[in-house]
């Protein structure tokens, strides 16, 4: 299985709300008392890491493209390691979810995430699982959307971090172990954001 963490590479993005994909790789990592085995790959343009989760071998990708562009790494290290499509796991953020909530789906449209079209489009299918994780907020957002994802987590948000991607851990552990409909069951609350956040079929800011 690949679990593909999305963000933006370099220490400008590195606590933005937008690389949660990429906090969620590293906290797994830390989880799993695997240390920091990331090794950049010229010829995947990501970083990988080799893990096991539920006794079997993994391979945890932080593609080093800008979002955007985020299948093309993917896709290669699937190619190399000859995982099929269906056993790419994607992480990524969601505005349209509140923070502290996350989602599991086993496949689906992009929902106008840029880093999930280009993943969809180079993998040649949306059938594939995903874990999206909220962060949106509940108060007043001053800040415009594209502002407010590549703007880091406050204070607040980086204290109940590690909780959240605990959760996200925890839904992994059940898809690996094959059971989608458990961490469906346990983890889709329906939640409600803002309502003037963007709904999940709307696009989201990139770089």
């Amino acid at each position: 299985m690949i679990v593909a963490g999305l963000g933006n590479p370099g220490p400008r993005y590195a606590m933005n709300r937008h690389n949660v994909g990429f906090l969620f790789l590293d906290h797994l990592v830390e989880k799993l008392g695997a240390g920091e085995p990331f090794r950049f790959k010229s010829s995947f343009d990501a970083e990988v890491a080799e893990v096991r989760l539920e006794g079997e071998r993994h391979w945890l990708v932080k593609p080093q493209a800008y979002m955007n562009l985020s299948g093309g790494p993917v896709s290669r290290v699937a190619s190399y390691y000859k995982v099929k499509p269906s056993d790419v796991v994607a992480v990524y953020d969601d505005v349209a979810l509140p923070f502290g909530s996350i989602r599991v789906r086993p496949g689906g449209s992009a929902g106008g995430h840029k880093g999930m079209i280009s993943i969809i489009e180079q993998l040649g299918t949306d059938e594939f699982p995903r874990i999206r994780i909220g962060i949106a907020q509940t108060v007043e957002r001053k800040k415009s959307l594209a502002g407010y994802v590549l703007d880091d987590f406050d204070a607040a948000e980086r204290q109940g971090l590690p909780a959240v991607l605990d959760q996200a851990t925890e839904a992994l552990g059940m898809v690996a172990a094959q059971d989608m409909a458990k961490a469906m069951a346990k983890f889709n609350k329906r939640v409600a954001a803002r309502a003037d956040d963007a709904p999940q079929d709307a696009d989201q800011p990139q770089r």
